[in-house]
């Protein structure tokens, strides 16, 4: 499957600055990864949405306020 990681613009209208801290964790949460599969794609973002607090929503959101 050769999956490469496209990297994503500083800013873009497409992602919703309250979601920035978000993006920016599973970037580096791919940084150096490389998959052979779908399968192991969906395991590790199920891992990595799974490995987070409920709160890091909300923690997130208010740390770009204060920015």
């Amino acid at each position: 499957y050769g999956w490469d990681v496209l990297s994503h613009p500083l800013y873009s209208l497409d992602i919703a600055p309250c979601a920035y801290h978000l993006y920016r964790a599973l970037q580096h949460s791919l940084k150096n990864k490389e998959f052979d599969s779908l399968e192991e794609i969906k395991s590790h973002l199920t891992a990595f949405f799974e490995g987070k607090p409920k709160s890091f929503n909300k923690c997130g959101i208010f740390y770009l306020s204060e920015k």
